[in-house]
C-alpha cells in the first residue's frame, strides 16, 4: 500500500509531506506515542500510581523544499492556511472542516488520522537557502501539537435488538483498537414504548465474563426486613408480571404497629438472584430502584456489604426522598461488587462475590405515607456511564436520544426528531468517561416515561464507534 503523511482540511489545500513540494527529510521523524500522565504516590519500599490523562503529543518535521520560487511559496502558503484553520476551528465552535494528520504506513489498510490542535513553522536560513526564497530549496521544521491517539476516518455502526427498559443487557462487541474507541454517536429510540423521556446507559469493559450477568434484581428474590412482607397486586405493573405468586415487596410504614423511623426493609445478595458464575458480576454499578409510594413520602437508603459481615460494616449512600405513586426509576447512588478490591485472584473471591448484599433501609417522612413498594433493583454499569432527561423519545414521531462525542472529545447531547428534523440541546444530561472500552463492552440501559417506569416499554440502542490507537492500527495489508 502507498505510504501517507499528510495534512488535510475539508476545502483546503493538502500538504503531503511525503510527496509534495515540502517533503519530510528522511531519517529525521520520531513517532510518539502518548505519555500517560498521573499522580505516583510513593511509599517506604515502592509506589502507586494513578492515571490521569494520555497529554497531547509534539512533534517535528524537518522539511525540504525544491522547486521555483513559486510553486515553493504556495507549498508554504498552504502550510500556513492549513495552521491557520487549526487554529479557527478550535476556537470556533461553528467551523466545521477540522485539520488532520494522515498516515498509514507500508502494510495498513487504511489510513489514520489525528486531529491537529496546533503547529509551528520555522523558516531556515542556510549558506545556500534563505526564507526570502532565491533559490530552488527551502528547509524547514514543521512543529505539530496533535491530538495523543490516531482514529480511523471511519465508523462502525450497530443497532441492536429492542432491549427492555428496565436493565435490557448486550455485549456489544470489541473496538479494535488499542486505545478506549470514541463514541462517535449513541442513541436510542424507542421500539413500540410510550414517550420516554428519561435514560440511564452504562458501558462495561466484558472482565471475566457476561452471560452470567443478571442487570434486574426482582426484590421478592431477597429478604423482607422490618414490616415488609412479598406481596402482589394484581395489574399492578410489576415485575416481572403477574404470573408470581408475589412480585414486589411492600413495606408498612403507616399502620398500626408499623417502624417509621429508618429500618433495614429488604436485604438482596448476588447468591439470590444468580447461581453461578459470581465473578460475572464484578464491577462498579449506579442502582435503579422501580418504587412507589401510597401518598406523601418516604426516605429510602442503600447500604452495601458483605453478608457475611455486621450490618455496621455497610457502605451507607446518601438517603433519597421518595413522593411517586406511581412506579418510577429512583437513583440510589453507587455501589461496587464486590465491595472490597478484585485485583487479587484468591480462592475467596466468589464467596465474596456471592455474599455482596444490598440493604434497602426506609423510613416514613410524613403520616400520609402508610407504605412504600420495592418491585426491583437495576444495574446500570458506572465505567463509561451516561445518563439524561428532558427529552423525547418516540417511535410514532421518529423522536431520538443522541449523544455525540466530537473529534476534541467534547460530549453532547441532542434530541432529534426525524421527522421535522427539530433539534435541541438536552440540558440534563450527566456522562462519566464516555468512551468505549479498547477490549469490548457489555451495555446496560434504562428508559422510563414522563413521570411513570412501565412494564412493557423496550428500547432500541444504537452505537458508532471509531477505534483509536496509540500508534499503529490493527487494519493491515496482508497483499
Amino acid at each position: 500500500m502507498a505510504q501517507v503523511l499528510r495534512l488535510s482540511a475539508t476545502g483546503l489545500t493538502d500538504v503531503d509531506l511525503l510527496g509534495g513540494v515540502l517533503r519530510l527529510r528522511t531519517g529525521t521523524w520520531v513517532l510518539r506515542t502518548p505519555n500517560m500522565a498521573g499522580e505516583l504516590k510513593s511509599s517506604a519500599y515502592g509506589a502507586t500510581w494513578t492515571f490521569k490523562q494520555l497529554e497531547p503529543v509534539t512533534e517535528t518535521y524537518e522539511l525540504i523544499g525544491r522547486g521555483t520560487s513559486d510553486e515553493l511559496r504556495d507549498g508554504l502558503v498552504a502550510l500556513d492556511a492549513l495552521l491557520e484553520q487549526a487554529r479557527r476551528w478550535h476556537s470556533d465552535a461553528l467551523n466545521t472542516a477540522a485539520v488532520w494528520l494522515n498516515m498509514r504506513d507500508a502494510w495498513e489498510a487504511y489510513p489514520r488520522r489525528a486531529l491537529v490542535f496546533n503547529g509551528q513553522l520555522v523558516i531556515n536560513s542556510t549558506p545556500a537557502t534563505t526564507p526570502l526564497l532565491d533559490a530552488t530549496t527551502v528547509t524547514a521544521q514543521l512543529t505539530l501539537t496533535r491530538h495523543p491517539l490516531w482514529e480511523l476516518g471511519a465508523y462502525n455502526g450497530e443497532t441492536y435488538a429492542p432491549l427492555s427498559a428496565l436493565g435490557g443487557a448486550i455485549a456489544t462487541g470489541a473496538a479494535e483498537g488499542t486505545a478506549p474507541g470514541r463514541i462517535i454517536a449513541a442513541y436510542l429510540s424507542a421500539a413500540g414504548s410510550g414517550v420516554l423521556t428519561k435514560f440511564w446507559l452504562g458501558l462495561r469493559s466484558p472482565g471475566a465474563g457476561t452471560s452470567g450477568f443478571v442487570g434486574r434484581w426482582e426484590c421478592e428474590s431477597g429478604t423482607p426486613g422490618t414490616d415488609a412482607a412479598l406481596w402482589k397486586d394484581v395489574g399492578d405493573d410489576a415485575s416481572p408480571s403477574d404470573v408470581p405468586t408475589a412480585n414486589k415487596v411492600r413495606v408498612g410504614l403507616g399502620y398500626p404497629g408499623d417502624t417509621t423511623t429508618l429500618a433495614k426493609r429488604l436485604s438482596i445478595m448476588v447468591g439470590d438472584v444468580i447461581t453461578a458464575d459470581y465473578d460475572h458480576m464484578i464491577g462498579r454499578y449506579v442502582v435503579l430502584l422501580r418504587c412507589k409510594v401510597a401518598a406523601g413520602a418516604a426516605g429510602v437508603q442503600l447500604r452495601w456489604g458483605n453478608n457475611q459481615a455486621t450490618d455496621a460494616t455497610f457502605a451507607i449512600n446518601e438517603t433519597t426522598y421518595i413522593e411517586n405513586t406511581a412506579w418510577q426509576l429512583i437513583n440510589l447512588g453507587e455501589v461496587q461488587i464486590p465491595p472490597v478490591g478484585t485485583r487479587v485472584d484468591y480462592v475467596y473471591r466468589d464467596l465474596s462475590i456471592e455474599f455482596t448484599e444490598f440493604q434497602l433501609w426506609a423510613e416514613q417522612v410524613d403520616a400520609a405515607c402508610v407504605w412504600l413498594d420495592f418491585d426491583c433493583l437495576i444495574l446500570i454499569p458506572a465505567e463509561h456511564y451516561a445518563a439524561g432527561a428532558g427529552l423525547t423519545i418516540e417511535q410514532a414521531a421518529y423522536s431520538v436520544g443522541y449523544i455525540y462525542t466530537t473529534e476534541n472529545d467534547l460530549q453532547i447531547g441532542v434530541a432529534m426528531s426525524n421527522v421535522n428534523s427539530a433539534r435541541r440541546v438536552i440540558t440534563d444530561l450527566t456522562l462519566r468517561d464516555w468512551y468505549y472500552p479498547v477490549d469490548g463492552a457489555f451495555a446496560v440501559v434504562a428508559a422510563e416515561r414522563d413521570g411513570v417506569s412501565v412494564l412493557s416499554d423496550t428500547v432500541r440502542l444504537t452505537l458508532s464507534i471509531c477505534p483509536r490507537f496509540r500508534s499503529y492500527s490493527q487494519n493491515f495489508y496482508h497483499g
